[in-house]
Parts: C-alpha cells; sequence; structure tokens
C-alpha cells in the first residue's frame, strides 16, 4: 500500500539523486594520457585541450605530478593539444570518442629551441 509517508521518502530520495536517469547525467567516455619529455621525464602542469571538432566546446585538463592526466568527453571527434612553457606543443587530430571504449593518448613534447 502506497502511503503518503512513502510517497514522501521517494520523493526526498529522488531529490538527492538516488534516482538518476541519462538527461541529468550525460554519458562521457574518459581519455587519459602521460606527458613526458623526450628523456623520459614527466611534465607536471601541462596544459591538455580537447577541442569538439563539431561543436568547437573546449575541455581542458592539466597533468598532476606523474604527468598524468584524464578527461572525460562526450562522444564526438576531439582535436586535442599539449602546451607547457619551454616545450613544443603538440598535437592529435579527429580523435573519435564513443561510450564503448576507452582511449590512451601519450604526449612526449621536445624543448623548445632558444
Amino acid at each position: 500500500m502506497i502511503t503518503p509517508k512513502l510517497v514522501l521518502l521517494i520523493a526526498v530520495f529522488a531529490s538527492l539523486g538516488g534516482a538518476s536517469s541519462p538527461v541529468q547525467q550525460p554519458q562521457c567516455n574518459t581519455i587519459i594520457g602521460r606527458v613526458t619529455t623526450v628523456d623520459g621525464r614527466v611534465l607536471t602542469d601541462a596544459i591538455i585541450m580537447a577541442k569538439n571538432t563539431k561543436t568547437k566546446k573546449v575541455e581542458e585538463a592539466h597533468s598532476d605530478r606523474k604527468g598524468e592526466y584524464s578527461l572525460c568527453l562526450l562522444p564526438g571527434t576531439y582535436d586535442l593539444s599539449v602546451t607547457k612553457v619551454g616545450f613544443l606543443p603538440q598535437k592529435r587530430k579527429s580523435l573519435c570518442i564513443d561510450l564503448v571504449s576507452g582511449c590512451v593518448v601519450d604526449f612526449v613534447l621536445k624543448f623548445r629551441q632558444l
């Protein structure tokens, strides 16, 4: 039997996030990777940008103390780039992201010549 208390309990549970729908939380796929130098040293605080080629929306991440980063992207085609002061930027174009498989994209940066 459904009572007013049960209805109230269900409403409270739903408002706390207990009931979710795909509209509330879009599905994304995580891209992970590592940023290093040509001699194998990790690069911290490099800026990794993923630009959706259709919507032009940009997602950004920074490499951590291990040189690692992660980005959660909606399905689509992306251009990835990484920049770090003192190093040449690097790009990966037309990376297709779907909801089925994860993706690892590592970057190896070269020192900028003065």
